[in-house]
């Protein structure tokens, strides 16, 4: 992921591997952070709320339908 990005950096700045210009310098001259390092942070702030699971839903709406957990355990009722 790097590598992809680095190279794509270089080229919006004109430049070429060859041309021997430290990764730092280009990053600097371009002006954004990695795409690495921007994936942690958003991953470490989060986004919304924690998905629920079917199971965690299903015992919610339990008690709103008056349903027991005995009750689902007998199919006749």
């Amino acid at each position: 992921m790097h590598i992809v990005e680095m190279r794509m950096m270089r080229w919006m700045h004109g430049h070429i591997k060859s041309d021997k210009i430290n990764n730092e310098v280009i990053q600097d001259k371009v002006g954004v952070t990695y795409a690495v390092d921007k994936m942690r942070d958003v991953k470490l702030r989060g986004s919304g709320r924690l998905k629920k699971y079917w199971e965690e839903v299903i015992i919610q709406d339990m008690p709103q339908l008056h349903i027991t957990e005995d009750m689902t355990l007998d199919r006749t009722v």
